[in-house]
């Protein structure tokens, strides 16, 4: 079969580079579409794998039909459900016999909060006129059931990918040996607030008074930093803290497998439930201890092989934080990886793909 994903400019490129290449390796030729973007995307890999990567030229709509044309999908699959990527799908796909999936990304239902027009439109007719809407979250699954769509709905969260997980995990006893007998706490993520990077620097300063030995790691970088350092430096933690930056991703397998604890404060509020966090999956590959909070599809993913504090609650977050330490700690079992790795997600759509196929 012949799947074309059909990115936005600024792409999410998650699914497109990890899906596929399982697609790939199953004997379907897949293709991705890139229009004009302002910045490089991230591709996630995906360049190491035999999959084209089309840069479509900016254009018009007809253009972009154009294209698709050209390549003659069995399967449009459309990221992001907007402007440059609806349209051109939906229209193609009615004047064709391919499929439609629409990847129905979560900012839209926040774009209606905002009373957008344009979001009110593309998600009526994603809804209205796709095959397909696959949603990453239960409560983005939910929301939509209740309209009854035309639209077959498909749960089909991110995910890990084992193979490329162990593949580059052995440099962390490299990581490890630069903190000697430090413990870890391992943030990952962009500093920016919506994902609460505060929450770990708040609990460090509790923490702090009980004990020294720790180093608690930002990866990622982000607006919100230097708000951050100012605050490390006005409770004097600097000697406990580290900003490590931008990592790249071959080598998060070994910062995350060298680190003691790995931290994921989240609020729970309903732009978060709707999210699917990707970085929830790479800390289930490092098999390492979790300290999080229950929301969405966090919880969804580690269950009870994580530990959970109450937001807002420093104090209840470094203890979980020292029971995470300690030898009883839940760890992320290989049968919960396996049941999230993009192996598995690639299963359930190719079922889904045969099921539209067979009407």
């Amino acid at each position: 079969m012949r799947i074309a994903f059909l990115c936005a400019p600024t792409p999410n490129m998650i699914r497109p580079s990890y899906l596929g290449r399982h697609l790939l390796r199953r004997g379907h030729e897949v293709h991705v579409i890139i229009p004009p973007s302002p910045r490089e995307p991230e591709l996630y890999g995906l360049d190491r794998f035999p999959i084209p990567v089309h840069r479509c030229p900016p254009g018009s709509l007809r253009e972009v039909v154009s294209r698709l044309r050209e390549l003659a999908p069995d399967v449009v699959h459309c990221m992001d459900a907007g402007r440059a990527t609806l349209p051109p799908t939906l229209r193609y796909c009615a004047r064709s016999a391919a499929l439609s999936v629409v990847d129905m990304p979560d900012r839209l239902v926040q774009w209606r909060r905002l009373r957008s027009k344009l979001a009110f439109i593309y998600e009526y007719q994603a809804l209205a006129r796709a095959d397909a809407v696959i949603v990453a979250s239960q409560d983005l699954l939910t929301l939509y059931q209740r309209r009854r769509p035309r639209a077959r709905l498909e749960y089909l969260p991110f995910g890990l990918e084992l193979e490329f997980f162990e593949q580059h995990r052995h440099r962390a006893a490299e990581i490890r040996a630069r903190y000697g007998s430090l413990k870890l706490l391992t943030y990952l993520g962009a500093l920016v607030p919506q994902y609460s990077p505060i929450e770990a620097l708040r609990m460090a300063k509790v923490l702090c008074q009980r004990r020294q030995d720790f180093r608690l790691l930002y990866l990622g970088r982000g607006p919100q930093q230097a708000q951050l350092e100012r605050q490390t430096r006005a409770w004097g933690l600097e000697r406990l803290v580290e900003f490590v930056g931008f990592v790249p991703e071959d080598m998060l397998p070994a910062w995350l497998a060298a680190s003691d604890v790995l931290l994921l404060p989240l609020a729970d509020n309903a732009a978060n439930r709707y999210r699917c966090p990707q970085k929830a999956f790479w800390y289930l590959g490092a098999r390492r201890p979790i300290v999080a909070n229950p929301v969405g599809e966090v919880y969804r993913a580690l269950e009870d092989e994580a530990l959970y504090y109450r937001f807002g609650d420093p104090a209840d977050f470094a203890d979980q934080v020292e029971r995470a330490l300690s030898a009883s700690a839940p760890l992320p079992s290989a049968a919960r990886l396996a049941a999230h790795s993009w192996e598995a997600r690639a299963d359930r759509y190719e079922r889904l793909l045969s099921s539209l196929r067979a009407g």
